[in-house]
């Protein structure tokens, strides 16, 4: 506590100084602003006008609010929002409203106090142009369809039952967006049925209009609930649907000076062509990801190389052109590393380059398994791939050497000297995984269980089918997991987008509610009965 005195001592400091300054200190302020009074009034009916006032209790300020701002039903035109004063707040209408229509404005976090931001957060403004308040209401929340982790700050939407293509080409009747737990509501609606659509909006014009825009919907319309009445909430599952054309949703000229392109869609197959030139003996080495929408492509000279536009087609035809920008001269010597893949018969070592291998020497490579020198064959599994086979059955640790130019790249580069002493795996450092699975309902589709890491990497996969619910993974590295549960409709092994078009849902998808701590030497059991 300070002496009663402090305050005394201040006042001296301050007044014999040439500057004065601001005491600092004080508790911090931590309270919104809260809405004081308001034109028309909160619950009003029979609003005629073309302006709103907001009358808060403290000085306050604007923050992108002709986004933050919700009008449901939205407007036909942006309104005009300012400082009227400096607890005041007037959004000028610039468009008419509706006949008998009920308004919510969800200030969200747009108005903020001045000396510290605190956001008005979860406040509504509600008025009617009619004699009365609607107030039926159609709760529920938005969910990741793939993680089903809470989606927050996404539109859900509602449109007349009639209207099927409102979602593409109009705005919607009613809108609000998901909170933090990706819970929705829309409060004050009129009696009927509505159709029900979720968007993660890119450019904020309330339509479906964009490849990238995730979305979510519900298959049957919608009844809004009276407020007797607890109606039943709607999980949205959150998307991004796979387009009905090929298209480039990425491209960039990585530092090796390989090109990497995200595809919309799988392809078979892919060709790039230098719109400027034509001829030439520049080749690109495909490598693609499992999904085959990934691709990184290795050119076979980079002295061939120029900036540019290159045309990309795949088996379909031509895509779209990307830019390749040529970095600087990349690292010549080509990186590699080893590991051990355990085999009760035999020894087996993978080297994986950081380049594509245009040719390898085996004579320079060397293998010493349980100190003992070891004959082994050596044998491409990929563009930057070999796999090491030896007779002799690995007990302890294997040496592995690879002398100088044993392995050359595309562009010429060769490795280094590369040492490493590779150890089977200890049980006692790894843990064991083991669930069982359980239904209330049993399911009727073929399911795949997956185990992912504290980076959402998934470590193992295991498709189960129908009948079979118990999986152990042994050999489970220590740190903390997720578990989740696809339910695979096709039976491709992996989870599937959704299809609006097609009126077709994502695979369904159960994340299990708790971390999975996996300890080294632990043998874990979980029981999960799955909703």
């Amino acid at each position: 506590m300070k002496p009663w005195y402090a305050p005394l001592i201040a006042w001296i400091l301050l007044a014999g100084c040439a500057q004065v300054r601001e005491v600092s200190g004080g508790e911090k302020d931590s309270t919104p602003p809260q809405l004081i009074s308001a034109s028309p009034g909160n619950l009003s009916t029979d609003f005629k006008g073309d302006r709103i006032v907001l009358r808060f209790d403290e000085r306050i300020q604007l923050e992108r609010a002709s986004e933050r701002i919700l009008f449901s039903p939205p407007l036909t035109g942006t309104p005009k929002f300012k400082l009227s004063g400096p607890k005041e707040v007037t959004i000028e209408l610039l468009s008419p409203l509706l006949e008998n229509t009920t308004y919510v404005v969800t200030l969200s976090e747009a108005i903020k106090d001045l000396t510290e931001g605190n956001p008005a957060a979860g406040l509504d403004h509600v008025f009617s142009t009619g004699p009365v308040l609607d107030v039926r209401s159609i709760t529920g929340a938005v969910m990741n369809a793939s993680s089903g982790a809470p989606e927050k700050d996404v539109l859900v939407l509602l449109y007349d039952p009639a209207d099927t293509v409102a979602f593409r080409t109009a705005r919607p009747a009613y809108a609000v967006k998901s909170n933090t737990q990706g819970l929705f509501r829309f409060a004050h609606l009129p009696e009927g049925d509505f159709v029900l659509r979720a968007l993660r909006d890119k450019n904020a014009n309330y339509k479906y209009d964009l490849p990238n825009e995730e979305i979510a919907f519900q298959n049957t319309a919608v009844e809004s609930a009276l407020p007797d009445s607890a109606g039943t909430p709607v999980a949205l599952r959150l998307f991004q649907e796979m387009p009905a054309r090929q298209l480039i949703r990425d491209s960039k000229t990585l530092p090796d000076r390989s090109l990497r392109i995200v595809l919309a869609r799988p392809a078979q197959d892919i060709r790039i062509l230098d719109v400027a030139r034509s001829g030439g003996r520049l080749q690109w080495l495909p490598e693609w990801n499992e999904t085959r929408d990934t691709v990184v492509l290795w050119p076979s000279d980079t002295t061939l190389l120029s900036e540019g536009r290159y045309e990309v087609s795949t088996e379909i035809g031509v895509v779209d052109t990307v830019r390749y920008r040529v970095p600087e001269k990349p690292e010549f010597y080509l990186g590699l590393r080893a590991r051990l893949i355990e085999n009760s018969e035999r020894t087996v070592v993978a080297i994986t380059a950081s380049r594509p291998v245009d040719a390898f020497d085996d004579t320079r490579v060397q293998m010493v398994v349980d100190s003992v020198p070891a004959t082994f064959t050596m044998e491409r599994a990929g563009p930057r791939t070999f796999t090491l086979q030896s007779p002799v059955p690995t007990k302890n640790n294997v040496q592995l050497t690879a002398l100088p130019k044993a392995f050359r790249d595309l562009q010429g580069g060769t490795n280094d000297t590369l040492r490493t002493e590779l150890s089977p795996v200890d049980d006692r450092n790894t843990g064991v995984v083991r669930v069982q699975l359980k239904f209330n309902e049993e399911p009727m589709v073929p399911l795949v269980l997956l185990l992912l890491d504290g980076q959402g990497r998934v470590v193992r996969s295991t498709p189960l089918p129908l009948g079979q619910y118990n999986v152990t993974w042994t050999r489970s590295q220590p740190g903390a997991h997720e578990l989740r549960l696809i339910a695979d409709r096709n039976g491709n092994g992996r989870w599937d987008t959704g299809d609006l078009r097609q009126d077709l849902q994502p695979e369904r998808v159960w994340p299990y509610p708790e971390k999975i701590n996996v300890r080294a030497a632990w043998d874990i059991g979980l029981e999960w009965t799955v909703e």
